[in-house]
């Protein structure tokens, strides 16, 4: 039995625990550690897509049992589309919103962050992309589209992609989709989780809200800064994140699961 896992739920409800510190948090965490273990003692191969996830499974499962297959992305897809016209001091943020991380993190990023960008970098606008988005921010250059039909459209359109995630679990899309989109990035730690970037050359990795405040604003009075972030972080996408490198790891364990069995 191969279980593709992709990530850990026990650790993303932990996550949320040391964030909100409830019983129920605690009380969700145990139950999905406890699911987890009994569900993977049945399987012969685990896998998750991000090493982050495999690590800390690797303290309740068989460590023999794990291995990590990290998500792709359809560079060619992402990489071309229609052409548009780059907005200056234009952020944006992509997510689905039923996701709670997505949730609380633009939130977050939102009433903590974004008004002292603001206050030093005139005209700036945050475009919220993604379905099921039902938030009322006082502030008419907060822009919540929801559902679009073509992510790219944006990706080209703004100028700083933002991933300001303060829980989570598995590899984020987004960052994969917007480096391959070629707009450079600015993200939390967790956001980048089993995505093997190296801060200040494929993207910048931040966490205090000064140092959110401080990165973005060089960067968007900074082209030659944007740009050399944006082909770093296309050219690492493209060589080590294609789909086809993925589908490969994937035959080839389970070729070697039926040679054992």
């Amino acid at each position: 039995m191969f279980v593709n896992a992709v990530d850990s739920f026990s650790m993303l409800n932990f996550r949320f625990y040391k964030q909100h510190r409830t019983i129920a948090r605690f009380i969700k965490y145990v139950m999905y550690r406890s699911v987890e273990r009994r569900c993977f003692a049945y399987s012969d191969v685990i896998n998750f897509v991000s090493s982050v996830d495999a690590d800390y499974s690797k303290n309740l499962l068989d460590r023999k049992k794990i291995i990590v297959i990290p998500n792709g992305v359809d560079y060619a897809y992402f990489n071309s589309g229609n052409a548009v016209e780059r907005e200056e001091n234009a952020l944006l943020f992509v997510g689905n919103y039923k996701n709670i991380s997505n949730v609380t993190g633009i939130e977050y990023f939102v009433n903590k962050i974004y008004p002292l960008i603001k206050k030093r970098t005139p005209h700036l606008k945050l475009y919220i992309v993604g379905p099921y988005a039902c938030f009322d921010f006082k502030d008419d250059d907060v822009i919540v589209t929801g559902y679009v039909e073509d992510l790219r459209e944006y990706y080209r359109r703004c100028t700083v992609f933002i991933a300001p995630l303060l829980t989570g679990s598995g590899i984020k899309n987004k960052i994969l989709e917007a480096m391959a989109a070629g707009i450079p990035i600015v993200s939390s730690s967790v956001g980048v989780d089993g995505i093997h970037v190296e801060n200040g050359r494929h993207l910048l990795i931040v966490d205090g809200i000064n140092q959110w405040c401080d990165e973005i604003v060089e960067l968007l009075h900074s082209i030659p800064k944007r740009e050399k972030l944006a082909i770093n972080a296309q050219n690492y996408v493209k060589s080590n994140y294609a789909w086809n490198g993925a589908v490969s790891q994937y035959f080839q364990q389970f070729s070697s699961l039926i040679e054992r069995k």
